[in-house]
């Protein structure tokens, strides 16, 4: 019978992926925050006050990037 063989592990491949995996969710993170933070004035430029309210406008932006990220 022989030893069993432990796997060789790539470190430099798994550093990478864990960076870009990092970088990755940092950067949608942001994206989201700052989506988030400006949804009112997008709301406000984009949608009139007489068609909708600024709770209303500002669902209606949020529903928007939903179905365009979909």
């Amino acid at each position: 019978m022989s030893a069993p063989t432990t796997p060789v592990v790539d470190t430099p491949r798994i550093r990478r992926s864990l960076v870009a995996g990092t970088v990755g969710n940092f950067v949608e993170w942001y994206e989201f925050g700052a989506y988030g933070f400006f949804a009112t004035v997008i709301a406000a430029n984009f949608f009139s006050s007489t068609w909708c309210g600024p709770c209303r406008g500002s669902r209606r932006v949020v529903s928007s990037a939903v179905r365009c990220r979909s």
